[in-house]
């Protein structure tokens, strides 16, 4: 079983209202808690579920949902790892007033590739209803037993950029995680060009 938990702060944004006027600031949160479970089949294929609560709070208004992923990995051959998931299976608890807040379903492909002892490459795809298909790339350095290094690409960088400079970097993503006994700690850093950048901290117990 584990249990993961992942907090985003938008930290303080300006505020304005529709004729521009400055009305202050305000802040947005976002908070995942899951807890899953995985399985070995007979035909070595591993099984797993999980199910999370999902709040999101904005200016003093929150939601709250539930919903859960399921998928599965097979290992075709030596060194290689394939896998599915479908993602936000769930139902609203509590709503933004009178608008309804349901993440969008995910379908996931995607596929691992173990290069030599410690290094790691993937790929992956990201399907979504409303939403072009979304490319993502990346690789994971183990530099010992208990850090990894890891850095990717994803092709949702596009739509974060806005002609400037700072664009150059949207869409990579940079991170590490540490593993202690039943523990993973793990942080990403995310820059999303002149929207900003995401921090994110995830701890896991396996």
């Amino acid at each position: 079983m584990t249990i993961g938990l992942m907090f985003i702060n938008s930290g303080e944004m300006a505020k304005f209202d529709e004729n521009g006027m400055n009305l202050g600031s305000f802040s947005a949160n976002f908070i995942d808690l899951k807890v899953g479970k995985s399985v070995f089949s007979q035909k070595g294929i591993r099984f797993g579920a999980s199910i999370g609560l999902l709040y999101q709070g904005i200016d003093g208004d929150a939601a709250v949902t539930l919903a859960a992923d399921i998928g599965a990995q097979y290992r075709p051959l030596g060194g290689l790892t394939v896998g599915a998931a479908l993602r936000n299976l769930g139902f609203e608890v509590k709503s933004f007033g009178n608008d309804k807040f349901l993440p969008p379903i995910l379908l996931d492909l995607g596929a691992t590739y173990k290069v030599s002892s410690g290094f790691l490459v993937s790929g992956g795809l990201e399907f979504c209803a409303d939403y072009p298909i979304a490319v993502s790339l990346g690789t994971k350095f183990s530099l010992m037993r208990y850090l990894d290094l890891a850095v990717g690409f994803n092709s949702k960088g596009k739509d974060w950029r806005m002609g400037k400079e700072k664009d150059i970097l949207a869409g990579l993503n940079f991170g590490f995680s540490v593993h202690v006994s039943k523990f993973d700690l793990s942080y990403s850093f995310t820059p999303m060009g002149s929207i900003g950048n995401i921090h994110r901290i995830a701890v896991a117990m396996r």
